[in-house]
């Protein structure tokens, strides 16, 4: 400082002071910079944990209909096996109606207790039949019913997967954003250190000046 004379001490103390004003505002830009990024980086956070909390519930009720699903199909197995019994008593029933009619037992060479039995047996193949029939049309209404419930299920399984998918694509977006803003935040941190460090040793150089003019 002794061999400057107090003309070029005075240049470069208004220089210093440029660029400790200059230095000061990047300090400063730099510091809000960094605010906002910590507020974005917060409500970042905020909706991945929104996010989470939507995946986790989509999931559950994901389990819940499956497990109806699995329930409903047992049910629906159960029903067309039992369908199918009736429907073949029915055929059965009906073929032996059918064989009755076109094979009457000849009354002439037939003891009556056979005609009598025969009689008795149409007799309660008939009635067993209409019996038979609205068993088999309750089922069949009950299997259409259960087959509706079946498949408002499945609609509503391929929803909650639809949306249980959008919300995952979207955390992964977030994620990303959040470490991008991470980068962002420690990059303007390690500029803002060497901003300060710079604002501390122009300051000291003003200092150390205003000081030599002063002697």
């Amino acid at each position: 400082l002794l061999a400057q004379s107090p003309e070029e001490a005075r240049k470069r103390l208004e220089a210093d002071k440029g660029r400790l004003d200059a230095s000061e505002k990047r300090s400063k830009a730099l510091q809000a910079d960094l605010d906002k990024l910590a507020a974005e980086r917060e409500r970042i956070n905020a909706r991945l944990v929104e996010t989470g909390k939507l995946i986790q519930q989509h999931e559950s009720q994901l389990g819940l209909i499956e497990s109806k699903l699995e329930e409903l199909d047992i049910q629906e197995r159960q029903l067309r096996g039992t369908l199918q019994q009736r429907h073949g008593t029915i055929s059965a029933l009906l073929a032996a109606l059918q064989r009755m009619g076109r094979n009457p037992p000849p009354v002439m060479i037939t003891r009556r207790e056979d005609a009598l039995t025969m009689v008795r047996s149409a007799m309660l193949l008939s009635s067993a039949f209409p019996e038979l029939r609205v068993q088999a049309e309750g089922l069949a209404k009950e299997l259409a019913d259960l087959s509706q419930v079946t498949k408002s299920g499945r609609a509503e399984r391929t929803k909650l997967t639809a949306e249980k998918m959008r919300h995952d694509e979207a955390r992964i977006r977030l994620a990303a954003l959040q470490d991008e803003k991470r980068r962002s935040s420690t990059q303007q941190q390690a500029e803002l250190h060497g901003v300060r460090q710079e604002v501390a040793r122009i300051a000291r150089s003003v200092e150390e000046m205003t000081d030599f003019l002063k002697r």
